[in-house]
Formats: C-alpha cells, structure tokens, sequence
C-alpha cells in the first residue's frame, strides 16, 4: 500500500514539471507560429472562437502558468534535484579554483609571476637557482572557497615527481574577474549537470512564456 501510494506521488511529481513544460512549450509554439482559427472555429470543440475575451483567454493562461510553476516549485522532486545541483556546483566551483591555485602557483615559482588573486610569501630560494617546476600541488585540498581571505600551502614538483620546494600564499575572492570566473563556473557547472533538464529548462521556458502573457496583456 506504501509503495503504492510512493508510485502516485513520484507520479504526481514528475506530471508538474511536465505540465509546466508542455503548457510553456504551447505558449511559445503559438506566440511564434500565430496559427489562425477558421471562421467557425472552437475552442474546446464547443466554444465559438469569436466570442471569446482575448484578454480572459491570456489572464487565464497566465494563472495556469503560474500555478504549474508553484506546484513544481514546491515539489519535493525538483527541492532533492536542487540540492543535488548545488553540491555538484559547489564542487564544480571549488575544484575550478584549487586548479587555478595550483597553476598560478607553478608560475609564481618558475617566473615570479604575480597573480591577481593570490599574495605569494617570498620564496627562500633565489630565482636563479630554483629547479623548473612541472607541477603543483595543494598540501591539502581543504579548502572553503569563500570571499574571505584564506591561507594554502603549495608544494612544486619536478621530473620524476621530485619535491622541489613548498610556497604559501593567501587567496581573495572579491576582485572582479575572480567574481566573473566563478560566475562562468558556475554556468558551466548548470550545463554539465544532469539536473540542467529537470530545473533551468522547465523554469526557463516559464520565465519567457510569462513574459509572453504579460506583454500579451498589456498589447491588449
């Protein structure tokens, strides 16, 4: 009986996304293709077309989309989706960030390279006699990548995964081109993931549908 009603509910779920989508999709497809109804055309089989309010008609499209975007909103399928969704951006993310450590690390040990985003304490070893690095590598990968300013050790290594050396620098996340790359991440990371057909586009169609009513409504 459980399982039952589990199957009318993951049902139920899955049909509000659905019904957004199509009722968006429909919104669009006849904004777009602006098909025309024959002289004695119905609606619903039985209403005469020509008696119709456009403006009833679009009012009422509108509450539709906006009830279909409420239920699924609220829909414990899409809130398990989204939590989903952030985890894989916050890794997403932080992994992007830790990779970009690690090589504005390597070029700060082999050319004193500054970086935009990190302040590098002075290397003990003169630049003349510090051995080409091929790698690097955080100490520990712990690392909360937040606005604040954080500290991380760097370890470079050469051929033969020889240890060449240790640096530690601080890291800031407020300057703007730090901002606008985890901003592309984070877009990249929606893309990437397998939630991007269960939340942006259902909620993207929506988006514009309304904004087709709206405009509808005030053409009217």
């Amino acid at each position: 009986m459980e399982g039952a009603m589990a199957d009318v509910v993951d049902d139920s779920e899955e049909k509000s996304r659905r019904n957004l989508v199509a009722l968006s999709s429909t919104v669009l497809a006849t904004t777009y293709l602006q098909p025309k109804l024959a002289d004695k055309g119905k609606l619903l089989g039985f209403i005469d077309a020509v008696d119709v309010n456009p403006i009833r008609v679009w009012t009422l499209i509108t509450i539709a989309l906006c009830y279909f975007a409420f239920r699924y909103w609220y829909s414990s399928g899409r809130a398990k989706t989204w939590s989903e969704w952030i985890g894989h951006r916050d890794t997403c993310v932080k992994n992007m960030f830790l990779k970009r450590m690690e090589r504005h690390g390597l070029r700060y040990w082999n050319d004193n390279t500054p970086s935009h985003f990190m302040q590098f304490e002075s290397i003990s070893t003169p630049m003349d006699q510090r051995a080409t690095g091929l790698r690097a590598s955080l100490v520990s990968d712990d690392v909360s990548i937040n606005p604040r300013s954080t500290y991380v050790h760097i370890s470079l290594f050469g051929p033969m995964d020889m240890t060449l050396g240790h640096i530690t620098c601080t890291f800031n996340l407020t300057d703007w081109r730090s901002k606008v790359f985890q901003n592309f991440t984070v877009a990249k990371s929606a893309l990437l993931c397998n939630a991007t057909h269960e939340l942006f586009i259902p909620f993207t169609l929506f988006g514009i549908a309304l904004a087709v009513c709206v405009a509808e409504l005030i053409r009217l």
